[in-house]
């Protein structure tokens, strides 16, 4: 019927790690095709809690049917690191965004491996925002930065920035990224 949604899957955080509200299991999700990526800021590894990011594909051809196939973690383990607080993906490209800047991954094909390709932004971006080779990152200040990626692989180069707007409002700038 018309304006009713039934629930047909449900994506569910690794079954060793504590409860989802503990590791904020989806407190960002975004989707390209058949592939989601699902934000965990709270994932604890080594009783330190950089965060994590889960990928999901779609197993067959049913929209149901879903299977993890990656656990995105960061480099760097430096105590509370809200990695996967947001996440972008764009195709065989995904930003992860944390509290030390935004992570890039890049794969070589559907269904192949996620490999980290580089930390494209050493500052605090709250909110990521991927299209094609293009990226936003927006930073608590509510200044966005514009990112451009040549080609796959190369590295990123700030192209512009946006200032946020004097005012009370500042801090909300970029929030809907």
């Amino acid at each position: 019927a018309l304006g009713h949604w039934i629930q047909v899957a449900q994506l569910s955080p690794p079954p060793f790690s504590p409860t989802w509200l503990e590791l904020g299991f989806g407190a960002a999700v975004a989707i390209s095709g058949t592939t989601i990526v699902v934000g965990a800021p709270g994932y604890e590894l080594d009783l330190e809690a950089p965060g994590a990011a889960f990928v999901y594909e779609r197993a067959g051809a049913t929209p149901w049917s879903w299977v993890r196939s990656a656990a995105l973690l960061p480099a760097d383990t430096f105590g509370f690191g809200s990695f996967g607080a947001s996440v972008t993906i764009s195709g065989d490209a995904l930003l992860v965004g944390s509290s030390s800047g935004a992570h890039a991954y890049e794969r070589r094909g559907p269904g192949l491996p996620w490999s980290r390709a580089t930390r494209i932004a050493p500052f605090e971006p709250t909110r990521v925002l991927l299209e094609g080779n293009h990226a936003w990152l927006a930073r608590p200040s509510g200044e966005i930065r514009e990112m451009v990626q040549s080609s796959p692989g190369a590295e990123w180069s700030e192209v512009a920035r946006f200032a946020a707007p004097p005012g009370p409002l500042a801090s909300d700038h970029g929030t809907l990224l």
